[in-house]
């Protein structure tokens, strides 16, 4: 499954993220067996990537992530709380 970042600047994702490979854990004491962990350096995002990871109208919504920045003030209580003023009541 490919996943994809909702945005519309790739310059602007890769301002602000950066990419990194994964590991999962078994019989590890600090963490429960099958986590996934960052496993090595972070690096910057590379311009092919961020044109890799651009949804197309094909992509399913179940491989779409959108990444938000939380409102100033408590954290939301729950993930309705935090999409009612974002104006998406179908969030899941």
């Amino acid at each position: 499954m490919n996943l994809a970042i909702a945005h519309t600047d790739p310059a602007a994702l890769i301002a602000r993220c950066e990419t990194t490979g994964v590991r999962i854990t078994a019989a590890e004491a600090e963490y429960e067996s099958g986590s996934v962990l960052p496993a090595g350096p972070w690096q910057p995002l590379t311009a092919d990537l961020a044109a890799r990871l651009m949804p197309s109208a094909q992509t399913a919504d179940a491989t779409l992530v959108e990444l938000v920045k939380l409102p100033d003030g408590p954290v939301p209580e729950s993930l309705a709380a935090l999409a009612d003023p974002l104006g998406d009541p179908d969030a899941v």
